[in-house]
């Protein structure tokens, strides 16, 4: 049956089709005047945010160079697999002119911290210039949506774009073939020094469990009793849990970006569960604010309801052979690295025992790629 439309409903549909029309076209523009032969332009930087190891650069700062810009995260797993090539390339080619910028866009609030930020730029010796984006600005310039991002511009106009991990050896070829139109030397074939077997050649990946939220924003947990935004206390669910759900025992609260343990009396049984699949886990956790930062919060760790195995041990992941268990200790809001064996992959159960209230767990992420025998 044909529906007849009032005079009213077909004017305010109307006036709904000309705003379409309108945005489109500012739109539009905004993209255009920011492209040139679709090519991204150098946004603005200097006004961005708060700078790191430099004063904040501008576009008159940063004529005739070759800028890199490195769109990264500090808890970002991906982004921490491609900083050894960052820093390596800042080493070799910043006295040639090469400029590499880490533009710092947090996916968690306590990555809007300068002191976070700045902790982690001095522990891990990242001597080039950061700018923190804390208001996506830079982010949004670029219609970004990827974490991490290399864009490298020359005189404010972008000739390279690489989204994720990867690609070392052809962008250094870049860095190399514009150096090279604005000094006018002449480099060495290109011979990237790998920092993980996995990234060289013949590696290959397999299934792997995706990245796992805790915050009820995009996650849940597979408990029949959910703790979203209150503090429940939930049992110990003996039923075999649902792969790449997490499942939490204990007095537990789930806010937007975290799970947070409230345990007050610990006992040994409270923890969380994850059943996944691959060869390496991450883990990005932060201590409350009430807690003492002076006072790290030891996690026991499992792996299939066993100690774990040396060949499993993860950078931050201790074993203490009085108590016979596997731990980690929660100081500074960062990705822990708790699970890594290089030539296994598979189902495996994990689960996490804090030992004292405050823990908040943010997300999960997961390797699975492997060197070719």
């Amino acid at each position: 049956m044909a529906q007849i439309l009032s005079l009213s409903t077909k004017l305010g549909l109307g006036v709904i089709f000309v705003a379409a029309v309108f945005a489109g076209i500012l739109f539009w523009k905004t993209l255009n005047s920011n492209t040139l032969g679709g090519r991204m332009n150098l946004p603005e930087l200097a006004t961005a945010g708060v700078w790191l190891n430099s004063k904040p650069l501008t576009h008159q700062d940063l004529e005739n160079r070759v800028v890199m810009l490195d769109i990264w995260e500090f808890t970002c797993v991906n982004c921490l697999r491609t900083l050894p090539y960052l820093k390596q390339w800042h080493e070799t080619y910043s006295k040639d002119g090469l400029v590499i910028i880490g533009v710092h866009c947090p996916e968690f609030e306590f990555g809007k911290d300068s002191v976070n930020v700045s902790r982690f730029v001095s522990t891990n010796q990242i001597q080039y210039p950061i700018v923190l984006d804390n208001q996506y600005k830079i982010w949004t310039a670029l219609y970004n949506r990827y974490w991490p991002r290399k864009m490298i511009f020359v005189n404010g106009k972008m000739v390279y774009d690489h989204i994720g991990e990867g690609g070392y050896e052809e962008t250094e070829r870049v860095i190399q073939q514009n150096l090279s139109k604005l000094n006018g030397k002449t480099y060495p074939e290109v011979n990237v020094q790998y920092h993980r077997e996995e990234d060289k050649s013949g590696s290959f990946c397999y299934p792997r469990s995706p990245e796992i939220y805790a915050g009820y924003l995009r996650g849940r947990v597979g408990n029949s009793i959910q703790p979203k935004g209150k503090a429940v206390k939930l049992p110990v669910e003996d039923l075999m849990p649902q792969e790449d759900l997490l499942y939490v025992s204990g007095e537990w609260i789930q806010e937007e970006e975290y799970l947070k343990y409230l345990g007050t009396q610990p006992n040994g049984k409270d923890r969380m569960t994850l059943l996944f699949t691959g060869n390496e886990v991450n883990v990005v956790m932060r201590a409350a604010d009430d807690r003492d930062p002076s006072l790290p919060i030891r996690i026991r760790v499992t792996l299939d309801d066993q100690i774990v195995p040396e060949r499993w041990r993860g950078d931050d992941l201790r074993y203490s052979p009085e108590e016979n268990a596997t731990y980690l200790e929660l100081r500074e809001p960062r990705m822990y690295r708790i699970l890594y064996a290089s030539r296994q992959n598979g189902k495996h159960l994990l689960k996490l025992y804090p030992q004292s209230k405050g823990v908040e767990i943010y997300a999960f992420t997961f390797g699975s790629c492997k060197v070719d025998f």
